[in-house]
């Protein structure tokens, strides 16, 4: 048997409100834009296209962001900035549509690249994303077996440290600053600053150690024959 999922009344008429509220919203900054397009001289077929970009990368940037939500993740800074350059986008078409005159056909032509480059890099994001939540979670041993459990009552800042320590000197995992963050619902960032502050500085007055030996006779001290 299926599962019945059953939608609330109000919830039905809030979905079924905010479809026809973007739909329309569309259709007229679609129109909008193209009258903008067309004012400015632009060719039939980048009239036709332009108008659209602007509402093709605000719908995929929110389905990006929705899914982000869903996952518990941060939110992308980049996602972010290009949602609100898409809405400026748009925005300005509309705002342009009373006089056309004062928009630069320079700006319009710009556009098309810009919002590939944004989709494209929503497409990415959204991969890179599915991958790294298709890998498991770093988990510490039961115990202190390898030095990076934690005792009852850590901090999450703690708990971060422990788990990227035990994910780079125990399983030789790289760059594990996104996996644990993403693990832990934080910036990368964050944990970056966090292990940072949580490796001891070296003593004063001492030399780290080579990162290579010198084989003997090559230092300067000896012959070279």
């Amino acid at each position: 048997m299926g599962m019945h999922v059953s939608i609330s009344p109000a919830r039905g008429t809030a979905w079924t409100a905010l479809a026809l509220v973007s739909a329309g919203a569309a259709v007229a900054s679609y129109i909008h834009g193209y009258g903008v397009c067309v004012a400015l001289g632009t060719g039939p077929w980048v009239a036709a296209i332009t108008p659209a970009l602007a509402d093709l990368v605000i719908l995929g940037e929110s389905a990006a962001l929705l899914e982000v939500s869903r996952n518990r993740q941060p939110w992308p800074w980049w996602d972010i900035g290009a949602l609100v350059l898409a809405i400026a986008a748009t925005l300005t078409m509309n705002v342009a549509a009373a006089n056309p005159a004062w928009l630069p056909l320079w700006l319009v032509d710009a556009w098309p690249p810009v919002a590939f480059g944004l989709a494209l890099h929503c497409l990415i994001g959204m991969v890179r994303r599915g991958r790294s939540a298709a890998e498991p979670p770093v988990i510490l041993p039961a115990g202190d077996q390898c030095g990076h459990a934690v005792p009852i009552g850590a901090s999450d800042g703690e708990r971060i440290v422990a788990v990227y320590r035990h994910a780079v000197d125990c399983l030789g995992l790289k760059r594990q600053f996104r996996p644990v963050g993403r693990q832990f619902g934080v910036h990368h960032a964050t944990v970056a600053k966090l292990v940072r502050a949580a490796t001891p500085e070296p003593p004063a007055g001492t030399d780290p150690p080579p990162r290579h030996p010198v084989p003997a006779g090559l230092n300067g001290s000896g012959s070279h024959d």
